[in-house]
């Protein structure tokens, strides 16, 4: 008996095209305008016939759990805090048994990935000081040269290793890439306001200073005050004990470009205020993409006092320190 209109199967596709337009595409890897050709039916078609493979679960795409998790962790901070991008790098291993070291290097290289992609000759990226980002400079690909402006956001650290050296760094950074380069060489803490004063006279400290409101980019790390100090600016002694009290005092959660701030991401009133030389405040909070990068759980206070403060444009951190964020947040 010849099929009639009421017969739906009429308008349906032959099974058998579905499974092998699927199995061209996804298994051998063919052009869509190749298995057309191949096939002899249109381009259109062919899209639409993958189509239906993916409906009726010909075909079915999976993604690791753990991968799962960090994109929707992603996610819920990027839509949380409204934030330009939130990169969470995924572990491999146990994560209990990883150094913190190895941590730093996972999250800098998806930093220097990100900067990869996003950068053009047209920006202005201020660099701060730290580990992790140091990290991240020694991951980019210099063969990607870009003609573009660094600048230093704050003067250098006395006696730190030349990877806590932002001063130190930018001029190679600069150099590797075809770029210009503006540094601070001058400590970044200063004894008395009387000396910040006396240093902004500088030329080049000047010409450093007169970049920052035209700054697209920076990256920085973050240190960490609370619930313990553990920024290198504390156990690297590089604050008074008089120091150390007052930002106890003031209740501190931790240092970003060489400037303390609290729980709610507001820069407290201490002395350091007035003897740092740096980028200001306001004109960092004024960065189109301010780029974050942290690792660690423990972490995870400072980095929520930085979305609160909206000191952070992309957030670029690892797993474990996602997931406890996450948890606080819940």
């Amino acid at each position: 008996m010849s099929p009639t209109y009421y017969d739906s199967n009429i308008y349906m596709q032959s099974a058998n095209l579905v499974v092998k337009v699927a199995y061209l595409y996804y298994y051998k890897h063919m052009r869509q305008s190749d298995i057309a050709s191949q096939l002899e039916i249109s381009v259109p078609t062919v899209s639409r016939l993958l189509k239906k493979a993916k409906e009726q679960e010909v075909v079915r795409f999976t993604i690791d759990q753990r991968l799962l998790e960090c994109l929707e962790m992603e996610d819920h901070l990027r839509g949380r805090f409204r934030l330009r991008e939130v990169i969470v790098a995924p572990l491999q291993g146990d994560v209990q048994k990883m150094k913190l070291e190895d941590l730093k290097k996972t999250v800098a290289l998806e930093g220097a990935r990100y900067l990869q992609r996003i950068v053009t000759e047209h920006d202005k990226l201020g660099v701060a000081w730290g580990e992790t980002v140091w990290y991240v400079y020694n991951y980019l690909n210099p063969s990607q040269r870009i003609n573009m402006e660094f600048v230093t956001l704050h003067g250098f650290l006395n006696h730190a290793a030349s990877k806590l050296d932002s001063s130190w760094l930018v001029p190679r950074i600069a150099k590797a890439f075809g770029g210009k380069s503006y540094s601070i060489d001058y400590k970044g803490f200063q004894s008395r306001k009387s000396d910040v004063i006396q240093i902004m006279q500088d030329e080049n400290v000047r010409r450093a200073f007169d970049q920052f409101p035209y700054l697209t980019l920076s990256v920085s790390g973050v240190g960490m005050f609370y619930p313990e100090p553990q920024s290198i600016l504390a156990t690297g002694h590089y604050l008074s004990d008089s120091a150390m009290e007052q930002l106890r005092q003031a209740g501190v959660y931790g240092d970003l470009i060489f400037r303390f701030f609290d729980q709610n991401g507001n820069e407290c009133d201490t002395d350091m205020r007035y003897q740092c030389i740096g980028i200001p405040w306001e004109i960092y909070k004024r960065i189109p993409n301010k780029i974050i990068v942290a690792a660690g759980e423990k972490k995870k206070d400072v980095i929520i006092a930085l979305l609160r403060g909206r000191l952070v444009d992309t957030l670029i951190i690892d797993e474990s320190l996602a997931r406890s964020i996450c948890r606080s947040l819940d």
